[in-house]
């Protein structure tokens, strides 16, 4: 366990890149439910069921901005709209994020470590290279 702790340390450095990372991450599969969420309230509007309060409401204040009654027509084009945005918003910004918070963290803390490493060669006294050879070092 030891080992373990002595990697994890090379990432304190990145603690808050890290909770950007996974929150972001938790942000974006969260989205991924509102998919799924959305077709059952569009089977609701199809089979003329209620549909969820929450979306009624929502509904609702938009008839009222745009002045359409057509509650039926519109809520079919709330829900429409929100798989759109969801899949279509979602679909380049997922793989971006995923890629470069993991990346960023594992690279620059290799960078980081790697700096370490070197310091540390170019501290050590010439003596050190007598007894070690170089490429045993490397």
């Amino acid at each position: 366990m030891a080992q373990l702790l002595d990697v994890v340390k090379y990432y304190k450095n990145y603690r808050a890149l890290a909770v950007v990372s996974i929150a972001a991450s938790s942000v974006v599969e969260l989205l991924d439910l509102v998919v799924p969420y959305a077709i059952g309230q569009l089977l609701n509007v199809v089979s003329q069921a209620p549909v969820d309060s929450g979306v009624q409401s929502v509904v609702n204040q938009l008839g009222l901005w745009w002045g359409i009654s057509d509650a039926r027509s519109l809520t079919l084009a709330v829900l429409l709209g929100a798989i759109f945005m969801v899949t279509v918003v979602r679909a380049p910004v997922e793989p971006w994020l995923g890629v470069w918070f993991h990346w960023a963290i594992a690279l620059r803390s290799r960078r980081d470590h790697g700096e370490q490493v070197i310091r540390k060669l170019l501290s050590l006294p010439l003596g050190f290279y007598d007894d070690h050879y170089p490429g045993r070092i490397a």
